[in-house]
């Protein structure tokens, strides 16, 4: 009797942290973490990536979204043209950041241009898909954010 009163107590203390949780993530509050921007520049054009909550870890709770693989998403990126002096900036410091890039579509991932450290496009003319995943935080309590933006390769 004593285990199934402290295992209902202990299951409804669970639901309302998760719950708590969940209902502050829903809501766009954020615990103490910084979350910056992400501004892609080249040949005098600037654009700020769309940014989506991809996972975190707060207080011993993790979760994540699903990958963001919707081809209606293509929709909202905006396009800047490549030029030798392309850059990839936050207007704060994240605590890391992962380059990926994608052919048009979010199914074709680019050989050699996937989970990498540093910014690194293809050569060959094309339109690209530029994922960078940033994390924001610290070790033991951190979001990510992936910032989606197309590259047009000419």
């Amino acid at each position: 009797m004593k285990k199934r009163i402290c295992f209902i107590w202990i299951s409804a203390i669970l639901l309302l942290g998760i719950g708590g949780y969940l209902t502050s993530r829903l809501l766009g509050k954020t615990d103490t973490n910084s979350v910056g921007e992400m501004t892609v520049s080249a040949g005098g054009q600037e654009l700020t990536a769309l940014k989506c909550w991809s996972f975190s870890l707060h207080d011993g709770l993790s979760g994540d979204a699903f990958p963001l693989m919707q081809q209606d998403l293509l929709d909202k990126l905006e396009t800047i043209a490549y030029a030798m002096d392309l850059t990839v900036s936050f207007n704060e410091k994240p605590m890391s950041t992962t380059y990926y890039v994608y052919g048009d579509n979010f199914y074709t991932h680019i050989d050699g241009f996937w989970n990498i450290p540093t910014l690194n496009l293809p050569s060959t003319p094309g339109l690209y898909i530029l994922r960078v995943q940033a994390t924001w935080g610290a070790v033991d309590n951190y979001e990510g954010y992936d910032y989606l933006c197309k590259v047009l390769i000419q």
